[in-house]
């Protein structure tokens, strides 16, 4: 996810990191990553930050990553948004990591479909 982040355009992360907030509470977002992410979830303008998307910039693909690691334990949701976000964008679809990214997000989404159906 680190590689993906940092090969998409601003727009795209922007995408994301949008993405990986929606599900998460309060002190989840303010709590991972020394709380960077809490500057753009109670942005004013948040979730529509495409004129401030320095706030973006300064997430760095470790923030990501651990961003990542947190919302997936937290919501498996956080997977569904990741895999449409990148399926959606051509700048990230054309990347190598990004297509093992959403291999990965699917499988990962169909192993929980099928726990789900054995419960």
């Amino acid at each position: 996810m680190g590689q993906v982040f940092d090969a998409a355009p601003p727009p795209v992360n922007l995408a994301l990191v949008d993405a990986l907030l929606r599900p998460l509470g309060v002190l989840s977002v303010v709590a991972v990553a020394g709380g960077v992410f809490g500057k753009i979830r109670f942005h004013p303008d948040w979730p529509r930050l495409q004129d401030d998307q320095d706030l973006v910039r300064r997430v760095t693909s470790t923030d990501i990553v651990e961003l990542v690691n947190h919302a997936q334990k937290v919501s498996f949701t956080v997977l569904d948004n990741l895999a449409r976000v990148m399926s959606s964008s051509r700048a990230v679809t054309c990347s190598a990591a990004a297509t093992l990214l959403v291999a990965v997000l699917v499988h990962r989404q169909s192993q929980r479909i099928d726990t789900n159906d054995e419960a």
